[in-house]
């Protein structure tokens, strides 16, 4: 993981801090370069040393500092970024009499669309009137992440020191719920103090490891001070290392401010751990500097009802992420009280992959339709050439066989009279161009098979184009029976074939229908 602190409202990366599993490697800006630039250096830094790791393209967490971040309550809907942004734009005007002085902090604030702003956790055994939410300046940490991304490494979750020390010092979900030796478990609201040797007083409010509430505030250094009973090491240059100095005004100060947030949020924290360089010798003026016997008395003075915990370390920050390293437990991606959702899930290189390839098959697609269309015109004009041949056709046969029509605007009235005209020229055609039909030969060879008693004649029909007729008998039997007596008959001219329909359910009467083509000699003459 990869601690980056900041100076300049967290506009200017000033130092960064990488700890593998092979040790704890340090970098620092020593020019005076762009932001930008200081930025991108950072990542290079970042990339060769993870280079020598064995997990070169990973880095698992990047924590940023507090600097220019700030955290009140405010009146909003939901907890939504954007939501939580048109909030605090119109606090001077909607929210102006209900928040107050809360929103004086978001002032430093140069540009909110250049921070992250969310919703922090709410505590699980109540619930507060107001939301509490953070702002963290992200510009120069946006940077870093982007010129990770251009060297192909994946950053897989971005926490604030205030989201580290929350997981860190909070033991509360510790409790193993399923042990069978664990009734019942409690947690409660805790309280981390750190005293950042930068010269910075940060704490948070945790519940269950979730952040709730949290803040920062300056302090004044020393250079002169013993930290339990040692002298600060001297660093390469032979500066003395600074070391903040915590007063009775300041310590009034931060509880001034924790009955704001126990207030708005209708909690208070049980339990107070203050951790940091702490002298434990000089003088307990409480108007320049406090012991840490003076720190941990000042504070269960002022929180009554709380135990106070005091952890002697030099260097606070490095602890908080050494112990955040060796954690074997899984963060939350989506857990806003957790991590910074917004630079979490910042676009990188897989995901501008993924928008190229669905681009490319959006096109793909568009170039299919596009084919299948101009298949469709093409089909479509063949279509109407072939359509067109058609009429061509037809136009030169009506010109030649019948003219009126072709130029005529209704072409089937005058095909109609056309046809009328020809027809008595058809009827009036010489005898030798008609063939002999016995039809009268043939009705009276049908009426010696239909002349019988059981047997009625319902429908004849005997034309040179068509030979049936019908009949009706009183069962099936007599109906075989007339159509063998029809197949046995001499005589006749006609090739009949008899076929037997049923009718209505409980009617024994069956139909007979016989239908038959000529079967004569080629001769002249009339029926």
């Amino acid at each position: 993981m990869c601690y980056i602190e900041r100076t300049g409202g967290g506009q200017r990366i000033a130092r960064a801090q990488l700890v593998t599993a092979g040790g704890v490697a340090q970098w620092e800006q020593k020019d005076d370069a762009s932001a930008v630039d200081q930025a991108r250096k950072a990542a290079s830094w970042i990339a060769h040393q993870l280079a020598q790791t064995d997990r070169p393209r990973v880095l698992d967490l990047l924590c940023v500092d507090t600097d220019g971040g700030v955290c009140t309550w405010l009146d909003a809907p939901a907890h939504e970024p954007a939501i939580l942004v048109a909030a605090l734009r119109q606090g001077d005007d909607l929210n102006a009499a209900s928040l107050g002085s809360a929103m004086l902090p978001w002032q430093s604030l140069t540009a909110m669309d250049d921070a992250t702003i969310q919703a922090l956790g709410e505590p699980g055994h109540a619930g507060g009137q107001r939301v509490a939410a953070m702002g963290l300046p992200d510009a120069s940490v946006r940077v870093v992440l982007d010129a990770l991304d251009d060297l192909n490494i994946v950053v897989q979750r971005v926490i604030s020191i205030w989201n580290a020390m929350a997981m860190v010092w909070d033991p509360a979900e510790h409790v193993d719920q399923d042990d069978p030796l664990v009734v019942t478990a409690s947690s409660s609201v805790r309280a981390v103090v750190m005293l950042d040797p930068a010269g910075r007083l940060i704490w948070c409010w945790s519940h269950c490891e979730k952040l709730i509430a949290c803040g920062s505030a300056r302090l004044a250094l020393s250079h002169d001070l013993e930290v339990d009973n040692q002298q600060i090491q001297q660093t390469d240059n032979d500066q003395p290392q600074h070391m903040p100095i915590l007063s009775e005004a300041d310590i009034g100060r931060l509880m001034t401010d924790w009955l704001g947030w126990s207030s708005q949020l209708g909690v208070a924290p049980s339990r107070i751990l203050c951790l940091g360089p702490m002298p434990s010798l000089g003088d307990d003026d409480s108007r320049t500097r406090l012991s840490a016997a003076r720190i941990g008395k000042a504070l269960g003075e002022r929180w009554a009802g709380a135990s106070v915990d005091l952890v002697l370390e030099p260097d606070p920050v490095g602890v908080t992420l050494d112990r955040l390293c060796v954690r074997d437990r899984t963060l939350g991606d989506a857990d806003e009280a957790r991590v910074l959702v917004g630079l979490s899930h910042r676009s990188g290189r897989a995901h501008r992959s993924l928008y190229r390839w669905g681009a490319m098959l959006i096109v793909l697609l568009g170039i299919l339709f596009i084919v299948g269309g101009v298949r469709r015109f093409q089909v479509a004009a063949l279509a109407r050439e072939s359509a067109g041949k058609i009429q061509s056709r037809l136009i030169e046969t009506l010109q030649a066989k019948a003219p009126e029509a072709a130029f005529s605007t209704y072409p089937g009235d005058e095909l109609q009279k056309l046809i009328n005209k020809l027809s008595p020229a058809a009827m009036t055609q010489s005898d030798s161009e008609l063939r002999y039909v016995p039809i009268m030969e043939e009705l009276a060879t049908i009426s010696l098979v239909v002349a019988r008693p059981d047997v009625t004649l319902k429908k004849i029909d005997l034309r040179r184009e068509i030979a049936m007729f019908t009949v009706s008998v009183p069962s099936t039997a007599a109906g075989e029976s007339l159509i063998r007596a029809m197949d046995d008959i001499a005589g006749s001219h006609v090739r009949w074939t008899g076929n037997i329909e049923s009718n209505r359910r409980g009617q024994d009467e069956r139909t007979v229908r016989f239908t038959g083509t000529w079967d004569i000699k080629e001769q002249k003459g009339t029926p």
